[in-house]
């Protein structure tokens, strides 16, 4: 009989994601009756008008990626990136989400970005994605979001973190520094083997695309929640913008949560209960999260279906 290997670190990753979402398990189990009619008596044509807006904003990601392959050096077909793109995040599910982060690497690698690039484009994809949801969590901020102090200076802080380590990483210097340290070498940055060309105005372009992805993520966060919670209206569209986005951003540095599931939820609902009751918060943070699934899920099932049918190296756009 064949002994089934048990990894140890998967046991520990589940564990811990396990216990994160045990005070949110407790809140729902508390409130469970009214966040149960809540749901039963949600708009669909709201919530379903607001999963096409969040499908519609998804290619963006991808213009973000071609932007900066194209940088690099890599000009390739934008349905290329696309396929391999929404094949890596399927991997973010798995316990320490962080490995949907080497999976897009490999996909990279075999569709021809070769040396340092994809884990230079991998890198400044995420700063990309991470401060532009964190600037519009600001202006949801500056726009009278109802927040504890301490969270706008953490929020401050965090962002002129990763706006500082955005344009270090814009430097092929900090990937020679980055060569010269052992551990890295084992995962390839040995030397910028990429062309750069000087120019930074795919940073900006890539900045505006990330501001425009999460405008339209809120948008159809707003429609969504609407049909979960009339209350939602006394939100400005900045607030309910800003709060997804500020919610999204504390799931996604926890990568030990799957897809931060558990976090986003927890703080998404600790935002909106200023506005809402407890229940219809609860609600929303759960619908929401059905709501991004599915709003995603279809270009990655499609994505895998054309890889499996064709295979990373297709020359095929």
């Amino acid at each position: 009989m064949k002994r089934v290997k048990v990894d140890t670190k998967t046991i520990i990753r589940w564990g811990i994601a396990l216990i994160l979402l045990i005070p949110l398990i407790f809140t729902i189990h508390k409130h469970w009756v009214n966040v149960r009619d809540t749901l039963m008596s949600a708009d669909w044509y709201r919530v379903i008008l607001g999963t096409i807006l969040l499908a519609a904003a998804q290619p963006i990601l991808v213009l973000i990626a071609h932007a900066n392959l194209k940088h690099l050096g890599f000009n390739l077909p934008f349905m290329r990136i696309f396929y391999v793109y929404f094949v890596s995040l399927a991997a973010k599910y798995l316990p320490g989400g962080v490995w949907g982060f080497p999976g897009r690497v490999v996909a990279y690698q075999t569709i021809g970005v070769k040396g340092s690039a994809p884990f230079i484009s991998l890198i400044r994809e995420e700063a990309v994605l991470f401060i532009s949801a964190a600037l519009v969590g600001l202006a949801g901020l500056l726009d009278g979001l109802r927040i504890a102090d301490w969270v706008r200076t953490a929020i401050a802080i965090g962002t002129l973190v990763c706006i500082t380590l955005m344009f270090l990483v814009q430097f092929p210097g900090t990937w020679r520094a980055l060569g010269k340290i052992k551990y890295f070498k084992t995962l390839g940055f040995s030397e910028v083997q990429v062309q750069e060309n000087g120019n930074y105005r795919w940073l900006l372009s890539s900045l505006l695309l990330g501001l425009l992805f999460w405008t339209l993520i809120g948008v159809g966060f707003r429609a969504m929640a609407l049909g979960v919670s009339s209350l939602v209206s006394d939100m400005s569209m900045l607030q309910a913008i800003g709060v997804f986005a500020l919610a999204w951003c504390a799931g996604y540095v926890i990568v030990i949560a799957p897809a931060g599931i558990g976090i986003r939820e927890s703080v998404l609902s600790a935002l909106l209960a200023n506005y809402l009751p407890v229940a219809q918060a609860l609600s929303i943070a759960l619908m929401a999260r059905l709501w991004w699934s599915v709003g995603e899920a279809g270009f990655i099932v499609l994505s895998m279906l054309k890889v499996s049918a064709s295979g990373f190296q297709t020359n095929k756009g």
